[in-house]
């Protein structure tokens, strides 16, 4: 990552504010959201003193920051006994935290270590628990990402196969977790698609209206941005979903999001590709 990213991105954010440039045509457009409408939120107001409380028990020396502790102090707590139970969301912990070989040992020592996963891992290999859960093909969804889009949009997509063995949605085996001790998080006799329908019915549109016009022209376009698949997996998307290609014709602009995102992080080598865009479509 670029040293400097972030102190490039607050400058040009106060450049915007100074020219009266923020969310108008020509400056910088904020994305409201289409699955939470943001315009009806409340700001919040970050406290004088931040978002900063106490670090954990065995790290005193840290600090937590919205109410998150550093994973670093994961093996302490752990020795100290503080931490006897951990479930584990699908993060492969011992690739992503620091010190992997302070945290394996603190890992074999747990009571419980709970994981939800769709493959094989280092940290499913130590695991007490294993959760198997439904992979991204095995279950419906919607976009909840959205700000990520060049639109106001989302898009919903079925499931495209059935699930392997007795998988269930991750949302179910937490919901059942809470069951079992006594909290009711979520009614586990739900389908996937009247969960969805839920956690979207704050969405600028109903649910029934975003599965019958669930639009992917921002997905297609990202599939381009670095290489392609080949051809027929073009053709066979076309066949089922009876769209054609007219996707193309704006699938750089769709693109240029990222691009900038990349140039601002990375660096000049994506300018000359910031600047076909902008030459393509100004």
């Amino acid at each position: 990552m670029s040293p400097s990213a972030n102190v490039t991105q607050w400058l040009s954010w106060a450049l915007l504010i100074i020219t009266d440039s923020m969310n108008r045509p020509g400056g910088i457009w904020f994305h409201p959201g289409y699955a939470y409408q943001l315009e009806s939120f409340e700001l919040p107001i970050t406290p004088p003193e931040g978002r900063f409380g106490p670090g954990p028990r065995s790290r005193p020396e840290t600090q937590a920051f919205l109410r998150e502790w550093p994973c670093a102090a994961l093996p302490d707590e752990i020795d100290a006994g503080n931490i006897r139970a951990f479930l584990n969301l699908g993060g492969s912990l011992l690739t992503a935290f620091p010190d992997a070989g302070s945290l394996l040992k603190a890992l074999q020592k747990l009571d419980v270590l709970a994981t939800t996963e769709i493959l094989p891992t280092e940290t499913t290999a130590v695991s007490t628990h294993l959760l198997p859960t439904k992979g991204q093909l095995e279950r419906p969804d919607v976009t909840l990402w959205d700000f990520l889009c060049p639109r106001v949009s989302a898009q919903h997509t079925d499931a495209l196969v059935a699930p392997v063995g007795q998988r269930r949605s991750m949302w179910w085996v937490l919901a059942e977790i809470g069951r079992r001790l006594g909290h009711e998080l979520a009614d586990t006799g739900a389908t996937d698609e009247e969960m969805l329908a839920r956690v979207c019915s704050g969405g600028r549109a109903p649910y029934d209206e975003l599965v019958a016009n669930g639009w992917a022209e921002a997905d297609l376009a990202m599939l381009t941005l670095f290489g392609e698949p080949p051809p027929a997996f073009f053709a066979a998307y076309a066949s089922e979903s009876g769209d054609g290609d007219s996707w193309r014709e704006r699938a750089a602009l769709y693109n240029l999001y990222h691009l900038l995102n990349h140039l601002n992080l990375f660096g000049a080598s994506y300018l000359g590709a910031v600047r076909a865009v902008l030459r393509r479509y100004g």
